[in-house]
């Protein structure tokens, strides 16, 4: 009886903590929710929103002028730069439209290059809304990142957990608690902090490297035209003979044996190298024109993968829903090469129904020329809902 009761006050503890550690007894948004986000049963980190008026609507939480927050603690060392990035991304590809992504293009572009600082277990990453300031400000281990002078992006950025396909319904729902937060969760999320060592590390980094400022570089352009006109010309194998069209069926072929060696197994999703490894992209920074690109190339995968989706009939007659999370490794010709299942759905005639149908949609349209590489990976939500 003792023990219970020395849990139960901990964990009221640990709620005060997260509440007065953020200065929230001022007048600053208050805790509506947490919630704990998984990928292959792996925890990956725990993700607190933080709102003026706390609600468990989703549309006002994401439309109310008002100072908001959201923060994640991490949970794991696996958490790769790349990955992190394209959650973000992918999310608002899909829960966005056309318009305001073209919209918040270079401010996503900015974002999404100060997340090349790979997080490690005990970071946290807390994004603020200012609304009398009108910003979004990026926050790492209480260490500023950036301040994005537009308040709309931090409700862009919350779409990814609140929008109509989130990264999963129970992260939405337990985000969307009304100021109702699990205690055992709330403990685990206050004992989460970084080392002095990793604080002092990312101080380092921040005095030597301003990673915003490879995207604000970009717009000039002789030197971004000039890496462009190569990347058409090695598909042609050489431009100045005319005579070289013979050589092209000789550059092609060889390219077909090695896909099968490239594809990815549950076991080893995280931990492709080619795939996922942050050293692949150290010298590659987003650009307005080059993000908008590829997340309206997902969201019409996505689309397109909607076309080949079928109900189960024993799913309808017994009103099983669900929703299931594919990763989809694309050739670039649009071809499937490999699907792997993220999250899975509690009846497995949908998860089955799911990579059937991504299955089914090969060949996707083609990769645009603007996205690079020889195979292109992405994240597809397969959503059985009766109506």
């Amino acid at each position: 009886m003792i023990a219970k009761y020395r849990k139960t006050v901990l964990a009221a503890l640990a709620l005060l903590m997260v509440f007065c550690s953020l200065g929230l007894a001022q007048g600053a948004p208050t805790l509506n929710g947490m919630a704990l986000h998984v990928q292959l049963s792996k925890e990956q980190f725990i993700a607190a929103l933080y709102l003026t008026t706390p609600t468990s609507n989703a549309r006002d939480a994401l439309t109310k002028e008002e100072d908001k927050a959201m923060e994640l603690r991490i949970l794991t060392d696996d958490l790769y730069a790349r990955r992190f990035q394209r959650m973000w991304i992918e999310g608002i590809a899909i829960n966005a439209g056309a318009t305001e992504m073209e919209r918040h293009a270079q401010n996503l572009a900015n974002f999404s290059n100060l997340l090349k600082i790979k997080l490690v277990k005990g970071d946290i990453l807390r994004i603020e809304r200012s609304a009398a300031k009108n910003t979004t400000t990026v926050i790492l281990n209480r260490q500023t990142l950036d301040t994005i002078a537009d308040a709309h992006f931090f409700d862009l950025l919350l779409r990814t957990w609140l929008g109509p396909v989130p990264l999963s319904s129970e992260f939405k729902e337990s985000l969307l608690g009304g100021g109702t937060v699990k205690p055992e969760l709330a403990e685990r999320f206050a004992d989460i902090s970084p080392t002095s060592a990793r604080i002092a590390e990312i101080a380092t980094l921040l005095k030597g490297t301003k990673l915003p400022e490879p995207a604000r570089q970009a717009p000039p352009a002789p030197p971004a035209v000039a890496p462009e006109i190569p990347t058409p010309p090695p598909a042609v194998a050489v431009v100045p003979e005319p005579q070289a069209e013979e050589p092209q069926p000789e550059v092609e072929q060889p390219q077909t044996p090695p896909e099968p060696e490239k594809l990815l197994t549950e076991a080893s999703l995280f931990n492709d190298e080619e795939i996922l490894s942050d050293e692949e992209e150290d010298g590659f920074s987003f650009t307005a024109e080059n993000l908008l690109s590829e997340q309206i190339y997902i969201a019409k995968l996505t689309k397109w993968t909607t076309n080949f989706v079928n109900y189960p009939r024993n799913a309808l007659r017994n009103e099983h829903q669900g929703t299931v999370r594919l990763t989809v490794t694309l050739s670039r010709d649009g071809r499937v090469r490999d699907v792997q299942i993220l999250e899975k759905s509690e009846h497995e005639t949908l998860n089955k129904a799911a990579v059937k149908a991504v299955r089914s949609a090969s060949p996707y349209p083609a990769v645009p020329d603007t996205i690079k590489g020889d195979r292109f990976l992405f994240t597809v939500p397969v959503v059985f809902r009766m109506n």
